[in-house]
């Protein structure tokens, strides 16, 4: 798979297609579980964003997942205007000015955004209900932009500025299907795999023996990572683990030791043959002796 992001999506998504019988997930909606399903069920060998790419109901569903993503995501920066100081906007990149502004006209009760509040943060909003809103906000724009001397379009996210680029007589989910269908697909199935299934250890029950370990592995240039423990959990498990870098590879800014970040394991498995998700809960860095030392719980 392309992307070190792709390759950590298909090692989760083959996790998740062998979870031992007694794993138990939050429920999920719909369109999440039929993904998972079906890229579970590629083939070892297979991309599974292709594999889902082969199925247009799936990408369709995708598609308009992402629109409702999207469209939330703007809502929810349009109310973070009116909490956040007048200059803030000053901080943002110039791309972003007008958007910002464009945002903070809008009063915090704006009907299309009243409209996605009550059918609620986690339902999928219907296509027509969310292009009429998607109408509203590029109306809006324009009002806006004659009167302010903006720019042709507003771009908060580059997905969201291209679909209020959008013209009206554009489907904005057949778009999103034909356009950016690989795309939507990753992104819907990387909300499945995280948003799904809840935050880190909020479904890993209560703790029990823990196992210390002295299991280490040196890579190039004298990089290495330790497995300091694992815990064991009523409903999983619970890694700590060590990355350490020399300082000589490190430098001495902060980009640079954040340039070597480790985000830790994507993947488990017994011998038994099963698979587990490790999720990323916390991550703590600091220097000690001639390493940079980078401590993961998973």
């Amino acid at each position: 798979m392309a992307g070190g992001l792709e390759r950590q999506l298909q090692l989760q998504v083959r996790a998740l297609a062998h979870l031992p019988s007694s794993a138990l997930l939050p429920k999920m909606p719909a369109l999440q579980v039929d993904l998972l399903r079906a890229a579970g069920a590629a083939p070892r060998e297979a991309d599974c964003l292709d594999w889902i790419l082969e199925d247009p109901r799936l990408v369709e569903g995708a598609a308009h997942w992402v629109f409702s993503e999207e469209l939330n995501f703007v809502r929810r920066a349009s109310r973070g205007t009116h909490r956040a100081p007048p200059d803030a906007y000053l901080k943002l990149p110039v791309s972003q000015r007008a958007a910002y502004e464009f945002l903070r006209s809008l009063p915090e009760d704006w009907e299309p955004f009243v409209a996605l509040d009550e059918l609620g943060e986690n339902s999928l909003t219907p296509p027509i209900e969310l292009t009429r809103i998607l109408r509203c906000l590029q109306a809006a724009y324009q009002a806006w932009r004659k009167g302010s001397n903006g720019p042709d379009h507003a771009t908060l996210t580059e997905l969201s500025g291209e679909l209020l680029a959008l013209p009206d007589d554009t489907d904005p989910v057949a778009w999103l299907r034909l356009q950016k269908g690989r795309d939507v697909v990753r992104r819907a199935l990387r909300d499945a795999i995280n948003g799904g299934l809840g935050p880190p250890y909020g479904w890993l029950g209560s703790p029990g023996k823990t196992i210390k370990s002295k299991v280490r592995v040196c890579g190039v240039q004298g990089i290495s990572i330790r497995v300091l423990a694992v815990t064991l959990h009523s409903g999983g498990f619970m890694v700590r683990s060590v990355l350490a870098v020399p300082l000589s590879l490190v430098g001495k800014g902060k980009t640079e030791a954040h340039a070597l970040s480790w985000n830790g394991f994507d993947t488990a498995l017994d011998d038994q043959g099963s698979g587990y998700l490790l999720q990323l809960k916390d991550m703590r860095g600091y220097r000690r002796r001639s390493s940079h030392i980078q401590e993961i719980d998973q």
